[in-house]
């Protein structure tokens, strides 16, 4: 009889040892009640766990009591609650309110390189295009840059020419007149062919 009174009360201890103590629910939109997928909610000493595409939630706890959690998800408020386990399963139903996101501004600028820029360049002046035009395409004008290499359809400089810089085509060269982007929208390509002379 003893025997068996000792191994129950083994069994009674085995399994109170590996009682767990379960929180789960669902985190909504307070205004919609549309589900937050990916939600974390931080549990104090114990570890962050992250909603799923229903916006559930569940985690298991060797131990009942008061335990503090900080539910956020980006583009909603923050909220902080304490959650008491008492029964085998607590169960938590959670709203977060909308929140507004002010964005800084981009600015995007650009410079010409400067005198002491760690990368070649070669700046043309005036008196150095003058001196090149014949009365033909911008890549002619370019033709004695070093790294430069121009090409020509009808191969007098005039119509559908091109170039390359350092073997890149014109897709891979970003030209702008006055500032203003010329690259074609969807090619990417240069078509020299729609300038008049600017040389001049």
């Amino acid at each position: 009889m003893q025997r068996i009174f000792y191994a129950v009360l083994l069994l009674m201890i085995g399994n109170y040892s590996m009682a767990q103590f379960v929180l789960k629910g669902k985190i909504k939109e307070a205004k919609s009640g549309s589900p937050i997928a990916g939600a974390s909610v931080e549990i104090e000493n114990a570890g962050i766990i992250y909603t799923k595409s229903d916006g559930s939630f569940i985690y298991s706890f060797k131990k009942d009591g008061a335990y503090t959690l900080t539910i956020s998800s980006v583009g909603y408020n923050s909220k902080t609650i304490s959650a008491n386990l008492t029964g085998a399963v607590t169960e938590l139903n959670l709203s977060l309110e909308e929140k507004a996101l002010l964005l800084k501004p981009i600015e995007i600028s650009s410079l010409r390189a400067a005198e002491h820029a760690p990368f070649a360049k070669t700046n043309l002046t005036k008196a150095d295009i003058e001196k090149n035009n014949l009365g033909q395409d911008i890549p002619f004008l370019l033709n004695n840059t070093p790294s430069v290499v121009v090409t020509s359809d009808a191969g007098n400089g005039i119509g559908y020419t091109g170039l390359r810089i350092r073997g890149s085509d014109a897709t891979r060269i970003n030209m702008t007149i006055n500032g203003i982007p010329y690259n074609d929208a969807e090619s990417q390509g240069l078509f020299f062919v729609n300038l008049p002379d600017l040389a001049s």
